[in-house]
């Protein structure tokens, strides 16, 4: 009877040496695919929050085309440019960084069709 205990905790121990080091492996390496992606999902977030803030500026005054130049949020920056692409579209286009991470977000804006009122 203590021969087969005796082989049976030598089993045991043997197994949980070969499981244990992947199942570290294995938590490490999914914590870390999340917090790479918070830090993009960060970037985009102040890509996202520059963008917003250039169309507020924009709508506030439809003269302003200077752009943002490494404006500070959240930790990280964004910067905006602001181009002409047409002679009724403007591309705004926002690029948010956090850390190590940038990401880019582009509206592009132009009036509406006013014969879309003509139904009210």
């Amino acid at each position: 009877m203590g021969k087969y205990a005796l082989i049976m905790v030598f089993a045991l121990t043997i197994m949980l040496g070969i499981l244990m080091p992947n199942v570290f492996r294995a938590g490490y390496q999914s914590s870390q695919n999340y917090l790479n992606y918070e830090i993009h999902t960060l970037a985009h977030n102040n890509a996202s929050s520059g963008a917003n803030v250039a169309l507020s500026t924009f709508f506030f005054d439809t003269t302003w085309q200077g752009g943002l130049s490494n404006m500070s949020l959240n930790g990280g920056s964004y910067s905006v440019t602001v181009q002409n692409i047409n002679t009724n579209q403007l591309q705004f286009r926002s690029i948010g960084v956090f850390q190590n991470a940038r990401d880019t977000v582009t509206v592009i804006v132009q009036p509406g069709n006013f014969a879309t009122y003509g139904y009210y």
